[in-house]
C-alpha cells in the first residue's frame, strides 16, 4: 500500500464517520429516540477492519514506532511540518476504543445520548491521526475541543436533579477554553509569519513553542494544569465516550506536539522534568486517600501521564518510544475502569461509583477487570503497563539518579493503594439484595473480557503488540 492508498483509506474512513454523524443528526431532529447500538457495532467493526488492514500493509524501518522530527530545522514552528509513523497503531487502538465504549453503552442511557457528535468527535480523531501540518492539526483540534465542550454542556444540563452535582464539567470547561487560547495564539503566530512578520523573530518562535506545550499540557491533562481529570473522569456515566474521546485527543497532543517539542528543544531543562515528577507524587497521594471508586481511573491517568512526561523530556528517543506503548496501556485500561463505573452507575446510580463494597461476589466479571486494569496502571510485573516503569527505573539509574527513589515511592503507593481499595469495593457487605435484572449481559462480559485478555496478552508478550501493528522489526 503506497501513501496516496494510505492516505485515502483514512480519509474515506473519516468521510464514512462524518456521513454517519449527519445520518444520526437527521434521525435525532426528528425525534427518533434510542441509541441504535446495530448500526453503531457496524461502524465501530468496519473502523477495526479498516485500520488493522492499513497496518498490516504499513512498512516501518527498525525502530520507526516512535515519530520521526517534528519538523526539518529548528525553527519548529514555522516550517509547520509534522511527521508520525505511529498513526497506524493510533488508528487502530481508536478504533478499538470505539467499539469498547459502543458495547458497554446500556441499552437506555441515563442521559439521551447525541451521536451525532460522538461520529463527529470520531472521525476529528481519525482527522488528527492523519494530518501532517502543524496549523492544520490545531485547526482540527480546536474544532473537537469545542465539540468536547459542547457535549460536557449537554450532559451537565441534561441531569438536572443532579443535587449534588457529580456530573457538572465547569472544570473541564474552564481549562479547555485555556488550551484553546494557547491554539489561536499560535494560529495568529503563523498568519504573521505567513506575511513575513513573525518569522526572524526569535522571542516569537519562542512564545509560539511555549503556547504549543501549554495547549498540549491542558488536553492531556499535565500537571500542573490536571485540575478537570479527576472530576471529569470520576463524572458517573453510563456512556463513556466522551471521556474516551478526550483521552484519545489528549495522547494525540502529546505525541505530535508535546514530546518532539520537549524532546528536541527542551530535553536538558530540568524544569521539564521537576513538573512532571511533582505530578507523580501528587497524583499518588492523591491515590492513597481516595475511597470512591468514580475517581480512581482520573487518579490512576494522572500518575501514568506524568511518567509519560518525564520519560519524554528526561530519556529522549528511549522514553517516547515505551511512552507510546504505555499510550495504549493507558487507553485500555482507563476503557476498563469507566467500563466498569458506567456499568455500576447504569444499575445503581451515583451511589454505585462512590463507595459500593461487596461487588465481588455479584460481579465476579467487574472484580477481576477492576483488578488487572489497576494492577496494569501501577506497573504491575506481566502487564503492558510494567515496561514503561521499567524504562524509566532502568533510564533513571542511568541519567538521573536522583529520581529512582522518587519514582519507585510514587508506584509503591499506587500499588497500595490499589490493592487497598479493591478490597474495600469488592469485598464486605453487598450494595443491595440480589436482583437478576442486574446481572451483567452477554454482550457486557464479552467485552469485559476481551480488555482483561487484551491487557494480559501484551503484558505477557509486548512485541506481539508493535509488530501486528506496526510490522515492527526486531
Amino acid at each position: 500500500m503506497n501513501a496516496a492508498q494510505e492516505t485515502a483509506t483514512l480519509v474515506a474512513l473519516v468521510a464514512a464517520f462524518v456521513l454517519s454523524s449527519l445520518f444520526a443528526l437527521v434521525r435525532e431532529r426528528r425525534g427518533v429516540r434510542g441509541f441504535g447500538r446495530g448500526f453503531a457495532v457496524i461502524m465501530a467493526l468496519a473502523a477495526v477492519a479498516m485500520t488493522v488492514l492499513q497496518s498490516v500493509e504499513f512498512q516501518m524501518e527498525p525502530g520507526g514506532i516512535a515519530m520521526g522530527p517534528m519538523v526539518a530545522n529548528r525553527h519548529a514552528a514555522y516550517v509547520d511540518k509534522l511527521t508520525f509513523e505511529a498513526k497506524y497503531l493510533c488508528s487502530v487502538v481508536s478504533s478499538v476504543l470505539f467499539l469498547g465504549a459502543v458495547l458497554f453503552t446500556p441499552s437506555v442511557p441515563l442521559v439521551r445520548l447525541r451521536m451525532s457528535r460522538i461520529f463527529l468527535m470520531q472521525a476529528l480523531v481519525f482527522s488528527l491521526v492523519e494530518v501532517q501540518r502543524v496549523t492544520n492539526f490545531l485547526l482540527i483540534g480546536a474544532l473537537l475541543i469545542l465539540v468536547c465542550i459542547g457535549e460536557a454542556r449537554h450532559y451537565s444540563q441534561s441531569l438536572r436533579a443532579d443535587e449534588r452535582r457529580e456530573v457538572r464539567g465547569n472544570a473541564f470547561v474552564r481549562y479547555q477554553w485555556v488550551a484553546l487560547a494557547a491554539i489561536f495564539v499560535c494560529l495568529g503566530l503563523r498568519v504573521l509569519a505567513r506575511i513575513g512578520v513573525a518569522e526572524a523573530n526569535p522571542a516569537l518562535q519562542a512564545v509560539d513553542l511555549g503556547m504549543l506545550c501549554v495547549a498540549s499540557a491542558v488536553v492531556v491533562g499535565l500537571f500542573p494544569f490536571h485540575g478537570w481529570v479527576v472530576p471529569f473522569l470520576g463524572a458517573p456515566r453510563s456512556t463513556i465516550f466522551l471521556p474516551l474521546l478526550c483521552l484519545e485527543m489528549g495522547m494525540l497532543f502529546f505525541f505530535r506536539l508535546y514530546a518532539p517539542i520537549v524532546t528536541q528543544y527542551m530535553s536538558h531543562s530540568y524544569l521539564l522534568m521537576i513538573v512532571p515528577v511533582a505530578g507523580l507524587i501528587y497524583s499518588a497521594l492523591l491515590f492513597f486517600g481516595e475511597q470512591r471508586l468514580k475517581r480512581i481511573p482520573g487518579c490512576l491517568y494522572l500518575s501514568h501521564v506524568s511518567l509519560m512526561a518525564l520519560s519524554a523530556s528526561g530519556f529522549e528517543s528511549m522514553g517516547i518510544t515505551t511512552s507510546m506503548i504505555d499510550g495504549v496501556n493507558v487507553l485500555l485500561a482507563v476503557l476498563g475502569l469507566l467500563g466498569v463505573c458506567s456499568l455500576l452507575t447504569a444499575r445503581f446510580g451515583v451511589r454505585g461509583v462512590l463507595a459500593p463494597s461487596g461487588l465481588g461476589a455479584r460481579f465476579p466479571e467487574l472484580a477481576v477487570c477492576y483488578l488487572v486494569c489497576v494492577l496494569s496502571l501501577v506497573g504491575f510485573p506481566g502487564t503492558l503497563g510494567f515496561i514503561e516503569e521499567e524504562v524509566a527505573l532502568g533510564q533513571g539509574l542511568e541519567h538521573h539518579a536522583f529520581l529512582v527513589g522518587v519514582v519507585a515511592m510514587a508506584l509503591t503507593l499506587n500499588g497500595f493503594s490499589g490493592f487497598r481499595l479493591f478490597a474495600r469495593i469488592f469485598y464486605g457487605q453487598p450494595l443491595e439484595g440480589g436482583d437478576p435484572e442486574t446481572a451483567l449481559s452477554f454482550r457486557e462480559r464479552v467485552v469485559i473480557i476481551s480488555i482483561v485478555a487484551l491487557i494480559i496478552l501484551n503484558g505477557v508478550a509486548p512485541r506481539l503488540l508493535v509488530r501486528s501493528l506496526t510490522d515492527f522489526a526486531s
